[in-house]
């Protein structure tokens, strides 16, 4: 009878055994995890970093293109910034007729010298200038990458971090000292510096 009580009891604790973890074993799981975060964590945190300096590139040569625009055609060129929907694109100062490619028809001159025709004073819609969207793929809105979005915008009057900021270029090409922030959700930020005067737009790491 003791015997079997002592059988009993061996065969409850080998099952205790065999159903629970020892600490050894609890300490060697925690260690390849958090070696398997040492390892996966860096590589995703440094693919974001990656993505974020590509997008910050590819904004500074479309800032870049409409710069160079500006004086190769002598018309102001903007860069349009939704911080918002985190998208923007690339506007020029010009008549409906001219956005379209077309030159607006010559006035008749005899007609209005002859009093045939009354002359009207009044501007026409299509000679009137206003910012209107590129006629090329930069005229489109672009959208930036996702997990990226806009951290502000400061063009000499304070940072602005909500709804619509223009960044203009003048007949010559010169703009306002603007600083440009990219930022990811991993905390990663890039900034983008124009200078009055300088073709290239400057980028550079602003993480702290």
């Amino acid at each position: 009878m003791k015997a079997s009580a002592e059988s009993d009891v061996v065969r409850a604790a080998a099952a205790g055994r065999r159903a629970g973890f020892t600490l050894l074993e609890l300490l060697a799981v925690v260690l390849i995890m958090g070696l398997v975060a040492s390892i996966v964590l860096p590589a995703v945190g440094s693919r974001s970093a990656a993505q974020l300096r590509d997008q910050a590139n590819h904004l500074a040569n479309d800032l870049e293109f409409a710069r160079q625009r500006t004086v190769m055609t002598a018309i102001p060129h903007r860069l349009l910034l939704d911080l918002d929907g985190a998208a923007y694109r690339v506007e020029w100062f010009v008549t409906e007729a001219e956005a379209e490619g077309r030159a607006p028809a010559p006035p008749d001159l005899d007609a209005e010298i002859s009093g045939d025709k009354t002359l009207d004073l009044r501007p026409e819609r299509e000679s009137e200038r206003s910012f209107r969207p590129l006629p090329t793929q930069l005229g489109r809105t672009a959208v930036l990458t996702d997990g990226i979005e806009f951290g502000g915008v400061d063009a000499g009057q304070g940072p602005v971090e909500r709804g619509a900021v223009a960044i203009t270029f003048e007949r010559d090409g010169t703009v306002e000292p603007t600083t440009i922030v990219l930022m990811d959700a991993s905390g990663h930020r890039v900034a983008l510096d124009l200078a009055p005067l300088d073709e290239a737009v400057v980028v550079r790491d602003a993480t702290g």
